[in-house]
């Protein structure tokens, strides 16, 4: 089995970052494809300058580093919604694949499960 996790959401506007990721870890310790995708205003989650805790939630961004100890290396960003933003590659806090938008949506309905964040 295969799962996309889909980040839709800006940081410190709910819980959905965090559980997202727990949802890829865990999916990931039970053995099943991870792959992270990027997309609207889900990119602000990847920015290195986050203060989550004004709005009462956790930050969480560091843990993204984490995300090669559970062997989740596909990590794709929608390059659409970077330039929409004006956000360049060098502020995000890890390595990612950037595509197009059709690139994007092409790729992301290659896994069997998506969840959408």
């Amino acid at each position: 089995m295969s799962a996309a996790i889909l980040h839709t959401q800006p940081s410190g506007s709910s819980a959905a970052g965090q559980e997202a990721l727990e949802c890829a870890f865990a999916f990931s310790s039970l053995e099943i494809e991870v792959a992270m995708f990027f997309q609207g205003d889900g990119i602000w989650q990847l920015m290195t300058e986050q203060n989550t805790e004004i709005n009462g939630f956790k930050t969480h961004s560091k843990s993204y580093s984490a995300l090669p100890f559970y062997d989740i290396t596909a990590v794709f960003v929608c390059e659409d919604s970077l330039n929409q933003r004006g956000i360049a590659a060098s502020s995000l806090i890890i390595p990612v694949t950037h595509l197009s938008l059709a690139a994007f949506s092409k790729r992301l309905n290659q896994y069997q499960q998506i969840l959408r964040f």
